[in-house]
């Protein structure tokens, strides 16, 4: 069986298919593509993106930070992502006094640019190489979904021996392809030493705040530049002044043509998680009870995060980036779920399930796949909502995060037995606890939103979630609070006591608990005793039943696309995304986003001041800003028009994590980097629809317009190969 399944992917990846804007594509086997693609306006081959032993296009691509991408545009390690991906590091940097991301910074000499309060980190790709013969010989002996978890496991560890040996630069993954019938080494080489060179300010990288988020047309200029320092060798190393810019195999030459419709465009990048091959149960499933689940929740938070936030700047710069990411997935949510059932996904997958049943029904090992999924669906169905009030809901509040840090060091205590006193663990539990509330931020500002929440989100549990799957303890608070008469009243006044009464709800109280600890004190703590109640309630309840499901289904999936493969075999299937690096190609194009309703390719400056609203905090431009572009002071920037195009469509195949991927024309030439999808597609992960499905993307002259001219920092520019 495994020889058979082996050909048949062997056959599948030498299988030519013409319709290939879809797809997530492995650079390994791009060869398979490269007709295609060159058919579209591909100037380049296969080998010219992916070459292990001579420089390619994979060689400037970046890993950033391990949630987006990035593209190395200098022979001096330069690196440029979006903004929102260099958010948190931007953020981090800022203070009321020297607030960057309000004002924008570009560092005038090396010596200026600045390293990240946080680590960061970016991977270059090395090589890959498919495994799975080695793997398949493991699995083989596996009896459990368990079972195989572990050997795999083992088989990731000892890949990393082989490949990486001593060289501890080396970063390598094992990434399962087609929901575990494939298995690729990827080999990465990981720099620790990035320092920030430049960021747009927040009113350009972030113009159009939540309201223009997912939304075309856009005006967004989300773009910061980053450098990769490396020792004197050119090998990373951690963060030290006697480093040196980096001095990549290969950097992305920047194109100053600009495009038109139809172009072929191509994009590298690191996208996240797709679930195209997705089961129409689970499809409902996430309709009916987990996706709205996870909006509800966040909603809370940003509602109650946006009123302090306003009140402040310190509080602000504080929440910023915390804010964006919460804010991201929640629309994100809204979104997908508007989109799923707009487009009648769930129908479509039915009815490619309905003809795989047909095709499955006289074979032992498929026939009974789909009515399997059923029963495992509504089982789960009564607890699917519940993992992610946890999650998303009552385990986020500031206090709860505080009180995680009191059940960790608690755990330490209960693990003390009669040959063992534990005491070295304890104390480090402990000084870790000490320096999370040393380090932690306790603005009032923050605090005063968190009970607000708190309350909030614990009556929205109480309310929504079945009484018999909550903790004994919370039906006696809320009998005892009255939240059945009072509503969020008498969650109001849980919650006001809980922080009165609780030690870890400000730092002077904090600091003071953790300098003489014990088990009895911390399990006198109500904070703790709240927070060790809901994780007893996850434990006990929610985790067994996802695990169960979570596991079956993964069995389900694996074989329903073995099953699918097998059924079509004339089909060059792509492998879901996993953040690992992929290309996707199509053209520049624009869409109808419905009935009359037509959207061109591009927006330019005018689109801009169109949508300024003087001191808006999502469409407010400075008057430096207001200035030249109101007398069109776009120097080389704009195109034969005379207009400054901003953001432009593509119809690439992009999801989460390709965040700040380089665009390119035929010739490997940077014309924009990618930042968003539409709104109208943002089923995407789900289902690809090539009517709908776009990719915003930040036209690369605006990007320079906005560090040469509006940034007044030629020197950065001047550093990139510019192609005019």
């Amino acid at each position: 069986m495994i020889k058979k399944l082996l050909l048949l992917i062997t056959v599948l990846s030498q299988t030519f298919f013409m319709v290939a804007d879809e797809g997530m594509w492995l650079l390994s086997l791009l060869k398979k593509q490269e007709a295609a693609m060159q058919a579209k306006g591909l100037k380049l081959t296969a080998e010219d993106i992916y070459n292990v032993n001579n420089t390619s296009l994979k060689d400037a691509i970046v890993w950033f930070n391990g949630g987006c991408t990035g593209e190395i545009i200098s022979s001096q390690g330069l690196v440029l992502t979006n903004h929102h991906c260099g958010y948190d590091a931007i953020a981090g940097l800022s203070t009321k006094e020297d607030n960057i991301l309000d004002s924008g910074f570009y560092a005038k000499t090396k010596a200026e640019e600045r390293k990240p309060m946080k680590p960061m980190f970016v991977s270059i790709l090395v090589r890959v190489e498919d495994v799975t013969d080695r793997v398949f010989a493991d699995l083989e002996a596996s009896t459990s979904e368990k079972e195989r978890d572990s050997i795999l496991k083992k088989l990731s560890e000892t890949f990393k021996k082989e490949f990486a040996g001593e060289n501890s630069s080396l970063d390598v993954r094992l990434h399962e392809m087609f929901k575990g019938n494939q298995y690729f080494v990827f080999v990465y080489e990981k720099f620790t030493d990035i320092r920030l060179v430049g960021t747009p300010p927040q009113n350009v990288g972030k113009y159009g705040g939540d309201t223009d988020n997912w939304m075309w047309p856009r005006q967004t200029g989300d773009f910061s530049l980053f450098r990769i320092y490396a020792n004197k060798e050119n090998k990373p190393a951690a963060y030290s002044e006697d480093n040196v810019p980096y001095k990549p195999k290969h950097h992305l030459p920047v194109s100053m043509k600009g495009v038109k419709e139809n172009d072929f465009a191509m994009i590298l990048g690191f996208p996240g998680r797709t679930n195209r091959y997705e089961f129409a149960d689970a499809v409902q499933l996430s309709l009916d009870e987990t996706n709205m689940s996870i909006v509800n929740m966040r909603e809370i938070r940003l509602t109650e995060w946006k009123k302090v936030m306003n009140k402040d700047v310190d509080t602000r710069l504080a929440l910023s980036s915390q804010y964006a990411r919460v804010a991201n997935y929640w629309k994100y949510f809204i979104g997908s779920t508007e989109q799923l059932k707009r487009l009648k996904v769930v129908d479509a997958k039915k009815e490619e399930e309905s003809k795989f049943q047909a095709w499955a029904n006289n074979k032992k090992e498929y026939k009974n796949i789909l009515s399997s999924v059923k029963v495992e669906v509504d089982k789960y169905k009564p607890y699917a909502k519940h993992m992610y009030y946890i999650s998303e809901g009552v385990l986020t509040p500031e206090i709860m995060q505080v009180a995680r840090y009191a059940y960790a060091v608690n755990l330490q205590y209960n693990a003390i037995t009669k040959d063992n006193n534990n005491q070295e663990n304890i104390e480090k539990s402990i000084k870790n606890f000490q320096a999370y509330i040393a380090n932690r931020d306790w603005n009032p500002l923050l605090w005063e939103a968190d009970q607000k929440l708190f309350a909030r989100i614990i009556y929205k549990y109480y309310t929504d979630i079945p009484l018999d799957q909550q903790h004994e303890k919370l039906i006696k608070i809320a009998k005892k609070y009255k939240f059945d008469k009072l509503g969020e009243e008498g969650a109001r006044k849980f919650i006001a006591d809980l922080y009165k009464k609780s030690k870890l709800s400000n730092k002077e109280s904090a600091s003071k608990f953790t300098s003489k600890l014990s088990a009895k004190k911390i399990n006198k703590d109500p904070a703790f005793d709240l927070y060790s109640m809901f994780i007893e309630v996850y434990v006990t309840i929610v985790l067994p039943k996802s695990t169960a499901y979570t596991s079956q289904m993964k069995v389900l999936g694996r074989t329903y696309m073995k099953g699918l493969m097998e059924m079509q075999p004339e089909r060059n299937f792509y492998s879901d995304a996993n953040s690992n690096i992929r290309l996707t190609y199509g053209t520049v194009k624009g869409y109808n986003s419905r009935d009359a309703v037509y959207y061109g390719y591009v927006t330019t400056m005018e689109g801009v001041l169109q949508k300024y609203i003087p001191g808006d905090s999502e469409f407010n431009l400075t008057d430096r800003f207001l200035t030249l572009a109101r007398s069109k002071k776009y120097g080389r920037y704009a195109d034969s028009d005379g207009r400054l195009i901003v953001n432009m469509l593509t119809d690439n195949d992009i999801t989460g994590g390709n965040s700040g991927s380089p665009v390119m024309n035929g010739e490997g030439h940077l014309i924009g980097l990618a930042f968003d999808g539409n709104w109208e597609a943002m089923s995407g992960d789900i289902y690809y629809d090539d009517t709908y499905k776009r990719t915003i993307n930040v036209d690369i002259r605006y990007v320079l317009w906005c560090i040469d001219i509006l940034g007044e920092a030629p020197h950065i520019v001047n550093e990139m190969t510019i192609i005019e």
